[in-house]
């Protein structure tokens, strides 16, 4: 009978000992962290941009989203924690597009896909231009961070 119990009393013990090691490597190896979806706008001396990229940068790397023609962007997946932000203009600059060589279909040809691979018009990128300061485009010297959180948040994110 006392075999019986001590063995019963062993095997609790060593279950109780089993979960206490199993939750140890759980808290060290740590939980996946909530991701965050954020959306807002972006402006610059209170109007939104009309375009460019804002990128949060995390510590799992980088998420970018294009800023549309309203100033607003979106972004997913973005790991909770603090997030550095930059903003860019610059890929939108008419000056820069100019030196860029347009693909035009050969004289005569008519496909759909010519078009398609041929950079933007500089005359309507510079409806979407707007130049803001260069210590935006990079999130070291950006001064913008965001405390992401899990779930869907707004964020506007103003330039001045």
């Amino acid at each position: 009978m006392k075999c019986v119990s001590w063995s019963w009393k062993w095997q609790g013990q060593r279950s109780w000992l089993l979960c206490l090691a199993l939750l140890t490597v759980l808290g060290v190896s740590g939980c996946p962290h909530p991701v965050g979806s954020i959306s807002g706008k972006v402006t610059f001396k209170g109007q939104p941009l009309k375009g460019g990229h804002v990128t949060f940068v995390h510590s799992k790397g980088a998420t970018v989203s294009e800023i549309k023609e309203d100033g607003s962007y979106s972004v997913a997946g973005v790991p909770s924690g603090t997030a550095k932000i930059a903003v860019e203009t610059e890929s939108l600059n008419p000056a820069k597009m100019a030196r860029i060589p347009r693909n035009t279909p050969p004289k005569g040809a008519n496909s759909p896909n010519a078009t398609a691979n041929a950079p933007p018009d500089p005359k309507e990128m510079a409806k979407h231009f707007v130049a803001i300061p260069e210590r935006y485009s990079d999130a070291d010297k950006s001064g913008l961070t965001y405390e992401v959180k899990g779930g869907s948040q707004d964020y506007t994110i103003p330039l001045q």
